[in-house]
């Protein structure tokens, strides 16, 4: 399954409204290939007219639980399906993609929320009024002048896979400071953003240039004991997406460590730090 779509909770939905609740809350019927059911949901919208919205289709959103109608009175365009609230136009395409348009002067203003599947990105003005206090810990919200954007960030293991860089690696680089999470919760668990992803990459790239790799052994040949023997193998595994295209490179790295005086050649294939008060 696909990682994103798994990790995704963000959701928006098509729904039929059945009635109007005592409480000024609204039970609606989900229509979606993925879920089913009556909810209840508040406007999103502070110019949404819950009063006239019975029976009618509606478009919701699904986020952490809660759900928000966003609006209603459908109309079947060639390329999406449009929605009103107040003066604000929504227009809902096939991919799940949202965006919405206000009316300035009689002609469409900007849009101004959007979300997308690849990067699970919500952002909306303070026309719409979405509850997101007490949110889980792997979301993050950003205000920015008139503008709110709602993220949906991936914990440590999630987001090594997507950027396909090992866990421990981006581990080390949150302790050098190399690649800082977007999110830090009070447990001390670290949070990123996709859009990091591509830094990761970069970094995880990075270090297959010698330099780096030195480090990396430097590092590593500091927590042997001194006169200890270790394999060939021990210092491929220290190198990223190591194959054996990269065996010269290796040979090269650990002749310099030999003359750097932090390397013995005991035996043929074997290596070892040098002993202290030889």
């Amino acid at each position: 399954m696909n990682l994103l779509i798994w990790m995704k909770t963000m959701k928006i939905y098509e729904a039929k409204v059945i009635r109007r609740s005592k409480n000024s809350k609204v039970l609606y019927e989900i229509r979606d290939h993925e879920s089913g059911g009556c909810h209840f949901a508040g406007s999103g919208f502070k110019t949404l007219d819950l009063d006239n919205l019975t029976n009618s289709t509606v478009i919701i959103m699904q986020l952490a639980g809660r759900y928000c109608i966003l609006g209603g009175g459908k109309m079947n365009c060639e390329n999406y399906s449009e929605y009103r609230a107040g003066n604000l136009i929504i227009k809902y395409y096939n991919n799940g993609n949202l965006t919405v348009f206000p009316f300035v002067d009689g002609e469409l203003g900007v849009s101004i929320l959007n979300y997308t599947d690849n990067t699970i990105r919500l952002q909306y003005n303070s026309e719409i009024s979405i509850p997101f206090q007490d949110l889980p810990p792997n979301y993050y919200v950003v205000e920015s002048g008139e503008f709110i954007t709602i993220e949906l960030l991936l914990p440590t293991t999630s987001f090594s896979t997507l950027a396909k860089v090992p866990r421990e690696t981006i581990r080390r680089w949150k302790i050098e400071k190399k690649l800082n999470p977007l999110k830090i919760t009070s447990t001390g668990r670290a949070y990123y953003s996709q859009d990091q992803c591509s830094l990761a990459k970069e970094l995880h790239d990075g270090q297959s240039k010698s330099i780096e790799i030195i480090k990396i052994f430097e590092k590593k040949l500091k927590e042997l004991t001194p006169g200890e023997v270790v394999y060939v193998t021990w210092f491929k595994k220290m190198i990223p997406n190591y194959d054996n295209s990269k065996y010269s490179t290796l040979r090269d790295l650990l002749r310099k460590l030999i003359s750097l005086n932090m390397l013995e050649r005991v035996k043929k294939g074997y290596y070892c730090s040098p002993t202290k008060g030889d």
